[in-house]
């Protein structure tokens, strides 16, 4: 796992034009997360996370996801599954009582041991989008960083409302860091890493994006993954 020197030489590579964005986005992948080739899904590695497992589930069917269920609690392991679909949530409920499902984030989780290693400190970041409030990904991101331990605010910038940048550089100033969340207007990850001088991290809703606006050290989250996004900020604001 990259180290937070490593990050930092990492990002002036690419403000000189030394690496190709597609290098460093290569580099950040292989040091941030594995895959599991034996259930082709991704495991985080985890810093200061009160999980000893985190799964992404995205498009897994209903018995995919009961078997890595049971495999979890078998091996009694604290976890956390990113990307369940809706179908599967009422049945977990009801099979799985040691698990707690956030139905509006697609979220399921299951922590029995470490409770006491709960982050909590008094950083805050702040979430940036253009999408409503009441997205998956955008409630994915928050309910996550609660988790850990991580306050909150956010700030929706929409074409159909004005936007005052002095109120969003207030926000900016009162934040720790910056998780900017964008579908097609990928003009608003630059505008907001140029006026920061926080960290901040680019997620795109698309689990394929295939542009990117990065400017000013601005560090790309894994496409569509929330989990990547609030990670690469606990490393940030350790």
């Amino acid at each position: 796992m990259l180290d937070k020197n490593e990050l930092e030489d990492l990002l002036v590579k690419l403000r000189l034009g030394t690496i190709s964005i597609e290098s460093a986005i290569s580099e950040i992948e292989q040091n941030f997360y594995s895959v599991d080739e034996n259930e082709n899904i991704s495991i985080w590695q985890k810093l200061n996370c009160p999980f000893e497992e985190i799964v992404e589930c995205d498009n897994l069917s209903v018995n995919q996801l009961e078997n890595i269920i049971v495999k979890l609690i078998k091996n009694n392991v604290d976890f956390l599954l990113t990307g369940v679909c809706d179908e599967a949530m009422p049945e977990i409920s009801v099979k799985f009582n040691k698990c707690r499902a956030y139905y509006e984030a697609g979220l399921v989780k299951c922590i029995t041991k470490t409770k006491d290693k709960m982050m909590s400190n008094d950083k805050k970041v702040l979430i940036v989008s253009s999408l409503n409030k009441d997205e998956k990904i955008i409630a994915q991101t928050e309910i996550i960083l609660n988790m850990l331990g991580i306050s909150v605010d956010f700030y929706n910038v929409s074409q159909y409302k004005t936007v005052s940048m002095q109120v969003l550089k207030n926000y900016i100033h009162l934040s720790s860091a910056i998780i900017v969340i964008y579908d097609k207007d990928i003009r608003l990850p630059s505008i907001v890493s140029n006026i920061s001088s926080k960290p901040v991290i680019v997620l795109s809703k698309k689990n394929q994006a295939e542009e990117y606006m990065l400017s000013n050290g601005a560090l790309l989250a894994k496409s569509g993954s929330a989990i990547s996004a609030c990670m690469a900020v606990a490393r940030y604001i350790k």
